[in-house]
């Protein structure tokens, strides 16, 4: 596989952002997907020929968000002829998704992409194809061909499967879309599946800070042992002492937590 600066080009018709291309693009980052997208690259006063050049030539992967829109619209057909050469000439590996439409269109339509697998996306499954790519991207297959979301010669062991849980902690972190965070402490009266936690100490490791809780909470259970990794996905509340966010974390660390229901349940510590 080539290297390129990002690690997906996003191809898109700009009457399909609001449905599924933003929040793809999005969620993508917020698991440290480096995404080319030109919401995010082109600036005012950049040419949009040099920026999509640059985009399609630094990017390892290209993502193409196929549908009627897209189809009817000569510029997205041009950056997929420029992607498809790539993919000749580069060994860039090319990700179909189809929106609202079947993949006959797709066959119809672009018969260079006929012997790739196409995979629907609708707003109620952009996180699976989230998952997906980030696969693809960050755990790289042998090949795209056949089921490219993991493929068919992946281990299905090898795959990265994310939840979101919701954090909150009564501190002000540094706090972005994208950023990792590793929850040190804390508690929860949930049982498995975990959906939502209070943190009592939170680590940022890019920035090497502690974010604590005050003392009030010290006499509370906590979950000392069992630490959560993740990347911010959306915050949902930043106040001067309070902080609340969505954190994508890997499925394999939530499925090591103890079921024991007094592990799940805040009260004084004995």
């Amino acid at each position: 596989m080539s290297t390129g600066e990002y690690d997906v080009f996003i191809s898109h018709a700009n009457e399909d952002k609001d449905a599924v291309v933003d929040a793809l693009a999005q969620q993508l980052e917020a698991l440290g997907v480096d995404v080319w997208y030109d919401d995010d690259q082109i600036q005012i006063g950049d040419s949009l020929m040099d920026s999509l050049d640059e985009g399609l030539s630094g990017s390892q992967y290209g993502v193409i968000v196929l549908s009627e829109n897209f189809i009817d619209k000569n510029w997205p057909e041009s950056e997929l002829k420029a992607l498809m050469q790539r993919f000749q000439q580069d060994d860039v590996g090319i990700m179909p998704l189809r929106y609202e439409i079947p993949h006959q269109a797709i066959v119809d339509s672009y018969p260079l992409l006929s012997d790739l697998v196409s995979r629907p996306i609708a707003p109620d499954m952009i996180q699976d194809r989230v998952q997906e790519i980030y696969n693809v991207v960050k755990q790289e297959p042998e090949q795209l061909s056949g089921d490219w979301a993991g493929g068919a010669n992946s281990e299905e062991d090898s795959r990265t499967e994310f939840e979101s849980i919701t954090v909150t902690i009564q501190d002000r972190p540094q706090i972005d879309i994208g950023n990792k965070f590793t929850v040190k402490k804390w508690k929860t009266s949930d049982r498995p599946p975990i959906s939502n936690i209070s943190a009592t100490e939170l680590y940022d490791p890019e920035r090497d800070l502690t974010y604590s809780t005050g003392s009030a909470v010290t006499t509370m259970k906590e979950m000392k042992d069992y630490p959560l990794t993740g990347m911010v996905s959306e915050i949902d509340e930043l106040g001067s002492s309070k902080a609340v966010f969505e954190m994508q974390v890997s499925k394999s660390q939530l499925d090591t937590l103890p079921d024991d229901r007094d592990d799940y349940t805040s009260g004084l510590v004995r």
